[in-house]
């Protein structure tokens, strides 16, 4: 083990519970910060068409954000706060905003550590024909961005653990059929690797599905882009895709949820029972991403846990506006009243027939049965990664998460689990 800045001692191996190859790649300008600085000093001056998001980005996966040269964060900070005029500077994600996440050292939450603030502002854009289309399609682009750094940790570092790691990620994206279904031709067709294969034939397996995913460049940029680890460990870099692909799915239960509402109060029963089928299978086919995390060693998250504090999930406006859908009466983070499914459904008893009412109410009980489900998971893996200690959002921890799991998603209807 090697001792690095703040008194971290950061492990000296690569890949899973160890360090990025980014990391141990990355030129010596690049470590320190150099080559960013120059980049962004030659932009100020005019002397480029495009901010240099890239060589920023270089940097802090390098170093992780809590080693990012202070020259540099300090000159982020002041283009932050001098808000350019040129706030896309040829990315997909507005400039002031991104700078805002470069600079979060002091004041950072979890929109600002995940990316996931931009993320949702690029889904709400409907880049790609619809919000749900577009958010499919950016959860295949991260998957399949996964999928290519743990198959480069294999092959620089091949281990049992990393080797675990990565058939995990090939799981889960032989499933995207389910999780991202409008993004069917994102998706890399995926053979099932035997089991015996071995790392040399598990690497080419998993870069031939690489190479067959269609890139869809506005959205493999925005997955570059909120990218920023606090740290230069390798297991963070899956743990921040992991948030984004939930954050994905969340979305997509709200939608799903919010549109079954509107399908029930415009008297469509069936067209409600479709959305909430896909909406309990999406959520089922989350089992995948799971897996994934399974991978993380607790000793690795500890070190994480340790440089984000007060970024805690909890905070997560997409898995908030999933639970007000289903059953609150009043989206205070839009500021907007919306009749939740749950309510739309107790009132529409007045007039849906008998068959209908049991099929949306079957429907609405597995969609509620695979959101505890997925919740129950989460707990789990907290069992394995901290144990029980307190939460790094003011909670319980695992002791939180073991009672919210139980809560159904239509508590009026369902009870406990």
């Amino acid at each position: 083990m090697t001792s690095h800045e703040g008194g971290t001692v950061w492990p000296e191996h690569i890949a899973t519970g160890g360090l990025s190859v980014h990391s141990t790649s990355a030129s010596p300008d690049r470590r320190l910060g150099s080559a960013a600085r120059e980049a962004v000093a030659a932009w100020r001056a005019g002397g480029g068409a495009g901010f240099p998001y890239r060589e920023v980005v270089d940097h802090y996966r390098a170093v992780g954000r809590v080693a990012a040269s202070a020259s540099l964060v300090a000159e982020l900070a002041r283009l932050r706060d001098a808000d350019p005029s040129d706030d896309r500077a040829g990315a997909p994600v507005a400039l002031k905003p991104w700078l805002r996440n470069t600079t979060d050292h002091a004041d950072g939450d979890y929109a600002t550590y995940s990316g996931v603030g931009l993320q949702e502002r690029f889904l709400e854009t409907a880049r790609y024909g619809s919000r749900e289309r577009t958010a499919d399609v950016v959860l295949v682009t991260h998957l399949v961005d996964l999928l290519r750094t743990e198959t480069e940790a294999l092959a620089v570092a091949p281990s049992r653990e990393q080797h675990r790691r990565t058939r995990a990620v090939l799981h889960a994206l032989r499933h995207a059929d389910r999780l991202a279904p409008g993004a069917a031709d994102a998706r890399p067709e995926v053979a099932k690797p035997t089991r015996d294969a071995d790392d040399a034939e598990l690497v080419g397996h998993a870069l031939a599905a690489v190479a067959r995913a269609r890139r869809y460049a506005e959205a493999g940029e925005l997955a570059e882009l909120v990218l920023l680890p606090a740290t230069p460990l390798h297991d963070e870099q899956m743990f921040l895709r992991s948030i984004q692909m939930f954050e994905c799915l969340y979305l997509r239960t709200a939608w799903g949820l919010e549109d079954a509402a509107e399908a029930l109060r415009e008297r469509r029963a069936a067209e409600a029972v479709t959305l909430l089928d896909a909406t309990a299978d999406r959520l089922t086919a989350a089992s995948a991403l799971y897996r994934v995390l399974t991978t993380m060693p607790k000793e690795a998250f500890a070190i994480i846990r340790g440089h984000t504090a007060g970024r805690s999930a909890i905070q997560s406006s997409a898995y908030r506006r999933v639970e007000l859908a289903a059953a609150a009466a009043h989206d205070d983070r839009s500021g907007t009243s919306a009749e939740p499914l749950q309510d739309v459904f107790r009132a529409a008893l007045r007039w849906l027939p008998e068959a209908d009412a049991d099929a949306v109410r079957e429907a609405m009980r597995r969609a509620d049965e695979a959101w505890c489900v997925l919740k129950r998971s989460h707990w789990g893996i907290t069992i394995k990664t901290i144990g029980h200690v307190p939460g790094t959002g003011g909670t319980t921890g695992a002791g939180y998460l073991d009672k919210a799991s139980r809560q159904p998603l239509f508590p009026a209807l369902f009870s406990e689990r």
